[in-house]
């Protein structure tokens, strides 16, 4: 009876262990600044013009007026899908030439979502659409100055029009990320091991 106590005990005390929050990533730059940042606090990650629709919101970093250089946020997520929101200020005079304003990964137990036409934007809060892709990370009109802080395959963001009508420079772009549970094998393989050395122990 002891035995199997201690073993559930090991058990409890492996699952607790494995069943903990993960880290999650963000590194972001935008042209020209971001107002919001954080993880969505509705269903469908909608009107994000407003601070109180995220239920977590995150502080802009030190290089918040500067897209040259990356800014960075880690926060512990336990397993579940979560929706984050980013919403940005696209300043300059308007034209289908003017710069993307989102370039963004969000890294995760080994995982990565690159910013991407997979990601959906919107000018109005409501009406959501595939983001428009402007150039590849270290390409195009970027050029290369972002290159090892966040990934290659990462692309600038902006919207269809790239508020070439001056009435689109600000845009919320919204993803997902699902962080995994963790793996029960580790606890079974505990468990039948426990139960092998009683019946070995009692033969």
């Amino acid at each position: 009876m002891k035995g199997i106590t201690k073993i559930v005990m090991l058990a409890s005390a492996f699952a607790i262990n494995t069943v903990q929050a993960k880290p999650v990533t963000i590194n972001y730059t935008v042209d020209n600044t971001m107002l919001h940042l954080g993880l969505c606090a509705n269903t469908g990650c909608t009107d994000l013009t407003n601070p109180t629709n995220f239920s977590t919101l995150f502080s802009t970093g030190a290089n918040v007026s500067n897209w040259q250089n990356a800014d960075s946020f880690t926060l512990d997520l336990a397993p579940g899908t979560y929706e984050f929101g980013f919403v940005v200020n696209n300043f300059g005079i308007g034209s289908t030439g003017n710069p993307a304003g989102l370039l963004a990964e969000i890294l995760w137990d080994g995982n990565i979502n690159v910013s991407s036409s997979a990601w959906d934007v919107t000018t109005n809060g409501v009406d959501f659409v595939s983001a428009t892709e402007w150039a590849r990370n270290g390409t195009g009109i970027w050029g290369n100055k972002l290159l090892g802080e966040i990934s290659s395959d990462a692309k600038w963001l902006w919207t269809e029009n790239n508020f070439s009508d001056k009435t689109e420079n600000i845009a919320a772009f919204r993803t997902s990320i699902t962080v995994p549970a963790p793996a029960t094998l580790g606890i079974l393989g505990l468990g039948l091991f426990g139960l092998g050395l009683l019946r070995k122990r009692s033969a």
